[in-house]
């Protein structure tokens, strides 16, 4: 289980998150509706963005930032940021 800080810390203004062996930068965001997720980088140019689960929102999915769509990257992937920090509960 990897943790992300969802807070930048005092060395760096980013912070990185590793899903299925891949980094990702973490930062977060707010969706044209209003709710509160995350945007995550990596470093070829992919990007990623949380989807909460409507029955368990403190679980998210990833959806492609390019288009609406799962990747076999992110496919079965959750996340939640329920103790504050973001963090992968299942890949």
């Amino acid at each position: 289980m990897v943790v992300a800080n969802t807070k930048p810390t005092e060395n760096t203004n980013t912070n990185t998150i590793q899903i299925r062996g891949r980094s990702y930068v973490v930062e977060p965001r707010v969706s044209s509706r209003g709710e509160e997720g995350y945007r995550l980088s990596g470093p070829r140019g992919a990007r990623y963005v949380t989807m909460r689960n409507v029955n368990t929102p403190h679980l998210m999915f990833l959806v492609d930032d390019r288009g609406f769509g799962l990747s076999s990257v992110t496919k079965g992937v959750w996340l939640s940021d329920e103790d504050g920090e973001l963090r992968v509960v299942h890949s």
